[in-house]
């Protein structure tokens, strides 16, 4: 799966072929058709097993005290994995997510109900020990959070701009999901 999520990284979804993860994995045509059809499912093995990556930072941060500051961290370690050569699959993800449904592929619908539970129990757990605002629309709060991360990761994804300027942009965006809550 590793040499998969290499491919997708490099390539993006659109450009990705199963020659490619062939050649990277250094396996046969008939050893990669045995356990997939298509470049589809493939990619969506990829897709469950990063999402298992990051779901660990998840269920690491809902462990830890709670605490502003580990929310912040949290928040920036999530853009850390741009940088992780053979894990970014933020354009991969984009161009995927634009072809398909959850409709289509119910997983998409399954992943972000569980992104969703896991930031509205921290989050809850947070108002209820007086960390967090106790006004704060949760859901909404949670929705706005996943579109401005997603959306920040998608516009970092092609790596124009500089190192500083995209810390930068990484802090304020964390410093305004967090300042709102506190």
């Amino acid at each position: 799966m590793e040499s998969a999520t290499k491919v997708f990284s490099k390539k993006g979804f659109t450009k990705a072929t199963m020659k490619n993860v062939m050649e990277e994995a250094k396996i046969s045509r008939g050893s990669l058709y045995a356990h997939f059809n298509n470049i589809e499912e493939l990619f969506l093995e990829a897709l469950m097993y990063d999402d298992i990556l990051n779901e660990h930072s998840l269920i690491k941060l809902e462990n830890e005290e709670l605490s502003p500051e580990k929310f912040t961290n949290w928040i920036v370690n999530l853009f850390n994995l741009l940088d992780t050569p053979g894990r970014n699959l933020t354009r991969a993800k984009s161009e995927f997510f634009l072809l398909y449904s959850k409709n289509q592929v119910p997983y998409l619908e399954d992943r972000k109900e569980r992104l969703e539970e896991i930031l509205f129990s921290y989050i809850s757990e947070g108002t209820n020990n007086k960390v967090f605002r106790s006004d704060v629309d949760i859901n909404s709060y949670i929705d706005i959070f996943i579109t401005s991360i997603d959306g920040l990761m998608l516009s970092l994804s092609s790596r124009l701009e500089n190192k500083n300027k995209i810390t930068k942009k990484i802090n304020i965006l964390a410093d305004m999901l967090v300042n709102y809550i506190i």
